[in-house]
């Protein structure tokens, strides 16, 4: 039944409840500043240089207290690689399993991530379920494939640590368990070797190779790196513990609701290979974590050596801004941002980004670059937000968009642009009014702008459901390269302002979302979606039906318009050979939001055999084009069980 759920599934996205937010119920918090919290961790970033890459099979696997003590406390940069999304589980919160499953546990892994601060990939693995072996697992996930996927996210992501959840032998039980730790293991070895994957060059991702594999400390007593979770963020008032507890218990369909005690606490590793040697007491032992260490990705010496020194102010300025920082004069630590800025740009000018040794310093300079810009306009005052007048749009419909800008700051900013960006094509116009300008203190300005979804558009999907299955892994063979890995793919349409904040350019990009109220909950964010022009929907979806009894059924069909065109056309149901479900039926919407709907009669005949049936529903309009959904029937007599003999 799980190819079934699959088709279920991918329906049921593109129907108007579906986003491609990052969380349940909104897209995006209500826009601010950040303030004083964004401006610190921000200002972690620019004094330090830690990269660490946990590795499991499932999206509970993770070390959460790990993850939130790197990203939150160290002020590094930490990331979790689940080889599947836990489509195999049982799900604590509803009906869903499958591919519904892994779509609700994406979210549950995102919005633990935002919590603890670590990052999220994925490789194409489907989960199939409780494996017995490794062996068992290898037959559905081959090594090779999720081998290449794994490499591709520590290329991309560039650790310097890698964190194995799992031993990688048969003491893990779980044959998937032990295939997540065998790749952490390879993948160690293979990312940084040229020979290994070279097609993954073209994606812009050379050879990377980390300094140390650890492994859990989980599954034994072995004296190793101890890490303490107890201590206290000041920003939160939490622990990292507690953090990272909180994160846990956002895997709701997993029954994974966590305590957030007090006091003490720790986390730990085992090392294995690389770094400081076995004796290491540190996670990042015989690393060069410093800001300036980037540099040495660089082989000339000359620009290697001024690199170092434009880093080395950085550093130097972060860690006198932080002493400065208070939550009532974010401002006065803004000439402190705004010259390390200039020192991170002048860094980045002096990398080679064509040279293939190169790229990693580019790549992790860009991500510094953009942790000083959101510093900046966080101690500036400044925010954006971007707003459309509806949630969904049929190709060749258009949404409305508003741009504001709030400089909440004490110094005027200038705006230099203002613009819509669209990954899936979307045609975006210039604004219309006003043009960009200065806006000065506690002033709110507005530009207004249209983006079109063009003809032949496909709906939106997340990106690793726009083809079938192949086995048991997703297929990736049209996605952008940047995408594989990652959650889900980029928003269909973000806003950028480029504005100057004490000389220094700063863009800002936000998604664009459809806000409105509930009663209930207040502020409810979606992102944007394209539809097609007409919905099909059919209930119940999975029909299990005795042949025997011989009774009639109903299917309710409901069609949908999209379009800003009127759509006249039939509703057909394809029944299986020995099935009936009588004449097309007539249907005529007028515009964008009408339906109709149907009591569509299904019947098995006496020639009916016992079994699994697919039952195709779909709208023919009169212009030819055809929209479907479909129903599986499981005939109780193919899945009754076995009479269990007398004794």
């Amino acid at each position: 039944m799980k190819r079934a759920l699959l088709a279920v599934a991918v329906l049921a996205l593109c129907a108007p409840v579906f986003s491609l937010s990052s969380g349940p119920g909104t897209a995006l918090p209500p826009p601010s500043t950040g303030g004083i919290t964004a401006v610190e961790l921000a200002l972690k970033k620019l004094t330090t240089n830690k990269r660490v890459l946990v590795i499991g099979a499932h999206p509970d696997d993770e070390n959460t207290s790990l993850l939130a003590l790197v990203a939150r406390g160290m002020g590094g940069e930490a990331a979790y690689l689940s080889l599947s999304r836990g489509e195999g589980g049982q799900n604590l919160i509803g009906e869903e399993l499958g591919v519904g499953l892994g779509l609700i546990r994406t979210q549950e892994l995102a919005a633990a991530r935002r919590l603890d601060g670590a990052r999220q990939y994925f490789t194409r693995a489907y989960d199939f379920g409780f494996s017995r072996s490794l062996d068992e697992a290898l037959r559905f996930w081959p090594k090779q494939e999720i081998l290449r996927d794994a490499v591709r996210v520590v290329r991309r992501f560039r650790p310097q640590v890698v964190f194995a959840t799992f031993t990688g032998t048969p003491r893990d039980g779980h044959g998937q368990h032990q295939e997540s730790g065998v790749i952490a293991r390879e993948v160690f070895r293979a990312a940084g070797d040229p020979a290994a994957f070279p097609e993954l060059a073209a994606e812009g991702l050379p050879p990377w190779k980390p300094a140390t594999l650890v492994r859990s400390n989980w599954f034994d007593d072995t004296h190793g790196i101890k890490l303490s979770t107890g201590e206290v963020d000041p920003l939160t008032g939490r622990s990292y513990n507690q953090i990272a507890m909180a994160g846990r218990s956002l895997h709701r369909s997993q029954e994974m609701g966590r305590v957030q005690p007090l006091g003490p606490s720790e986390t730990g590793a085992i090392w294995e290979a690389g770094g400081a040697g076995e004796g290491a007491a540190d996670l990042f032992a015989g690393v060069d974590t410093r800001l300036a260490g980037i540099a040495d990705g660089v082989a000339d010496a000359d620009r290697r050596a001024q690199m170092r020194d434009r880093l080395s102010t950085v550093e130097r300025l972060a860690e006198t801004a932080r002493t400065r920082l208070a939550p009532d004069r974010l401002a006065v630590i803004v000439p402190d941002l705004s010259a390390a800025l200039s020192a991170l740009r002048g860094a980045r000018q002096l990398v080679r980004a064509d040279v293939a040794d190169e790229a990693a310093a580019a790549a992790i300079l860009d991500e510094k670059i953009e942790a000083a810009e959101t510093a900046l306009a966080a101690a500036a005052g400044v925010a954006i937000d971007a707003l459309a007048d509806g949630e969904i749009a049929a190709p060749n419909g258009a949404f409305a968009v508003t741009v504001s800008l709030f400089n909440a700051g004490q110094e005027a900013a200038s705006v230099d642009s203002v613009s819509l960006e669209s990954p899936d094509g979307w045609t975006v116009a210039a604004p219309t009014s006003p043009s960009p300008d200065s806006v000065g203190a506690g002033a709110l300005q507005e530009w207004k702008l249209t983006a079109t979804v063009p003809a032949g558009a496909l709906p939106t999907v997340p990106y690793f459901l726009k083809k079938p299955l192949q086995g048991d892994l997703y297929d990736w063979s049209d996605v952008p390269a940047a995408v594989r890995g990652e959650p889900l793919q980029p928003p269909p349409l973000s806003a950028d302002v480029a504005v100057r904040i004490a000389g220094e350019r700063v863009v800002l990009r936000r998604e664009v979302t459809y806000r409105f109220r509930n009663e209930e909950f207040g502020e409810i964010r979606h992102s944007l979606r394209a539809v097609a022009e007409a919905e099909v929907s059919v209930e119940p979806d999975l029909v299990v039906w005795s042949t025997e009894q011989k009774e009639r059924r109903a299917l309710h069909v409901t069609i949908v318009s999209h379009a800003r065109r009127p759509l006249p056309g039939k509703v057909e149901v394809a029944a299986p050979p020995g099935w009936s479900a009588g004449p097309p039926l007539a249907f005529s919407l007028a515009a964008s939001g009408d339906k109709s709907s149907f009591e569509v009669p299904l019947t098995a005949s006496s020639s009916a055999r016992p079994g699994k049936y697919d039952v195709s529903v779909t709208a023919r309009l009169e212009d030819g084009k055809t929209y479907s959904s479909s129903v599986q029937i499981i005939d109780y007599q193919h899945i009754r069980p076995t009479p269990m003999p007398r004794t």
